[in-house]
């Protein structure tokens, strides 16, 4: 009977010490990226995207500031993304990415066939990105994001703040 019960409680030890390890090496880390650009003529969203990071990190996420980044490399990262912020130029069709001397856009065929299911948030901040029924703030929605966040009008965005 003794040898039975040590049995039992090795195998239960080792049973535990497994399932803490798989759950360690196998935990999803959480990723936040955030973009933002600084415009020819002076405007910069630089800032705003390095608040948000810096704020998802403080909630947990591994979270990374993109500054001046193409629409490509913002895509081909969506599906792995759990918080995906942008601040820039945008429209109800898409974002639009500068990388200093030219525009990218993520478009809502762009990501037609991305699946966003791990994408808890997305912070659309462009102007008119959430305008009319069928808009890019829809498409991350319709893809599988948790919540999208978007804009039905211009965003005025004080001087000062830039």
């Amino acid at each position: 009977m003794k040898k039975v019960r040590k049995y039992i409680l090795t195998c239960i030890l080792i049973a535990s010490i497994l399932i803490t390890w798989s759950s360690i090496v196998f935990s999803q880390t959480k990723y936040a990226s955030c973009y933002g650009f600084y415009y020819a003529w002076n405007e910069n969203t630089c800032g705003s995207a390095d608040s948000a990071s810096l704020f998802y990190k403080s909630a947990g996420y591994t979270s990374f500031s993109y500054h001046d980044y193409n629409a490509n490399y913002a895509l081909s990262h969506l599906s792995s993304d759990n918080i995906f912020f942008f601040n820039g130029h945008a429209g109800w069709d898409g974002l639009d990415f500068y990388n200093g001397s030219s525009f990218s856009y993520l478009t809502m065929t762009g990501i037609a066939n991305k699946d966003l299911s791990r994408m808890t948030l997305a912070v659309l901040g462009g102007c008119e990105s959430a305008q009319g029924t069928s808009n890019i703030t829809r498409a991350f929605s319709q893809r599988g994001a948790k919540c999208a966040i978007g804009w039905t009008t211009t965003i005025r965005v004080p001087q000062t703040i830039m």
